[in-house]
């Protein structure tokens, strides 16, 4: 009876998944958004079919090598993925602005000189506090030695680099534990054409810092299903614990601990309910309570009313692009400081109510096309426009990324991306048909992410902590499709 409610329920949440990502797919096709100038969808679409082609004959040529090969290959692709990202990490440094710039800026001022977090954190971002404390106390230990600002950056971006390769590590391992060897040698090839893997090498933020969790938490939950002994709550643990962590860096990554708190309670029993209730949910709310506690001891105002609203990132994607805007944070920010949060939370309400009446059914719709393809239409992923803000020098190469010729890495970005997304939707309608924990889970995640951005503040870069995560499900789709390939060729040869 359980599992009949289980298979209705992901039978309605698989047409949900593959009737979206179909206008996913669409809108980074043909709607993808104009940030730097519009692409020919007819050119994004041969390169994606060759680009197809390609991961195919890899895909063809990895079967046939042995197992010590088939390690070479993976360490050459993972040697050249960290080349590319020391290459941009040296050529594209930029001055740390924006919210990374006030992170790391405060970070080493705490570090060094102790001083308290200014009222940008506690008044508006609380949510930049953790990124801020845990850089703070890695400077401090490097203080120990040095005091030079630069080798404290340096550290900084060895820190970056460290967590997006262990992302791409753990990603590796749960490809080649649940698929198998070959498709893990392939996905980290493929890695070397998801730029955001390395044009974010320098950009010491809770996008590339976060990376990790989500990833780590559905290894975690993989080494659960796949264990049988005593010591497999140990994992279900581990979930809850990276599940919090992450969540206090990036509050995006609860998406994928939500993901798997759903699919375990629709699958358990009455008493396993229970044990999941234990097992997961108590860890996370632990480390949440650690949280609130160590927050409140370095801001001057009580937890419950330091940031703005969240109400406030509601009322801001329902403007524009649905991305940030400042007119908004100014009405917001002044409201919350004359006359508290809970008036702010009221006026953002109100707004809200407003802008939705304005648009009417017709017109938030078309709103909402322009949101997700602001989205999911960038395979940039916003990172030339945050490499050109601040450049530290300039160099030729950097005419090829952020410059005036920069057209072949745009569609070499876009391509990637609509390949990950075209194997998300293959994916998504071969998991309809089987029923496998792991790749459903993940495809609630995946979905979770799109609904929340369609809620909330949005930009391209939001994506990047649940890179892993995507490129897991494309990978899952590309091997489902080229088996079927395979069978086709085995009997056009019979």
């Amino acid at each position: 009876m359980r599992e009949d409610i289980r298979d209705k329920l992901l039978n309605i949440f698989y047409i949900l998944f593959i009737s979206i990502f179909i206008f996913v797919v669409w809108t980074a096709i043909f709607n993808s958004v104009d940030l730097f100038y519009r692409m020919n969808s007819m050119i994004n679409i041969i390169l994606s079919i060759i680009f197809f082609i390609f991961l195919y004959l890899t895909y063809v040529a990895l079967k046939k090598l042995d197992r010590d090969k088939l390690k070479k290959v993976i360490t050459i692709s993972f040697g050249v993925l960290i080349s590319l990202q020391i290459i941009f990490l040296f050529f594209f440094l930029v001055n740390p602005g924006w919210d990374f710039g006030i992170v790391t800026r405060n970070a080493k001022q705490l570090a060094l000189y102790g001083e308290k977090l200014p009222v940008y954190f506690y008044n508006s971002y609380p949510n930049n506090i953790p990124i801020t404390l845990v850089l703070s106390y890695i400077f401090k230990v490097v203080a120990l030695f040095t005091k030079n600002n630069n080798v404290l950056m340096e550290v900084g971006y060895i820190i970056n680099l460290i967590l997006i390769n262990l992302a791409v590590y753990i990603l590796y391992k749960l490809v080649k534990e649940t698929i198998n060897e070959v498709m893990a040698a392939l996905t980290i090839i493929f890695c070397i054409f998801v730029t955001p893997l390395y044009t974010y090498s320098q950009i010491i933020y809770t996008d590339t810092f976060s990376m990790i969790f989500p990833i780590g938490m559905f290894y975690c939950f993989y080494k659960y299903l796949s264990s049988s002994d005593e010591k497999r709550n140990i994992y279900l643990v581990l979930v809850s614990v990276l599940g919090g962590i992450g969540t206090i860096i990036k509050s995006n990554v609860i998406i994928a601990f939500i993901a798997i708190v759903i699919f375990q309670f629709i699958s358990s029993t009455k008493a396993n309910k229970i044990k999941i209730f234990t097992m997961l949910l108590i860890p996370f709310l632990v480390i949440a309570t650690i949280n609130k506690v160590v927050i409140s001891r370095n801001i001057p105002i009580p937890y419950n009313e330091a940031g703005l609203p969240a109400t406030h990132w509601v009322m801001m994607g329902l403007k524009g692009n649905g991305g940030y805007n400042e007119e908004d944070v100014t009405f917001t920010r002044s409201i919350r400081v004359s006359n508290g949060k809970e008036a702010a939370e009221k006026a953002n309400l109100k707004e809200i109510k407003n802008r939705l009446k304005n648009y009417g059914l017709k017109g938030y719709c078309k709103f909402l096309v322009g949101k997700i393809s602001f989205t999911w239409g960038d395979g940039s992923y916003y990172a030339p426009a945050i490499l050109s803000e601040k450049p530290i020098s300039h160099n030729e190469l950097q005419e090829f990324v952020i410059g005036n010729k920069n057209d072949g890495f745009i569609y070499f970005s876009q391509v990637s991306h609509i390949v990950i997304l075209v194997s998300i939707l293959i994916s998504g309608i071969f998991a309809f048909k089987k029923r496998e924990v792991l790749i459903n889970s993940v495809h609630i995640c995946i979905l979770g992410l799109i609904l929340f951005l369609i809620l909330w503040e949005t930009r391209s870069r939001y994506l990047i902590c649940m890179l892993p995560e995507m490129i897991y499900s494309a990978i899952y789709g590309m091997e489902n499709l080229f088996k079927i390939i395979d069978k086709k060729r085995c009997a056009l040869k019979k």
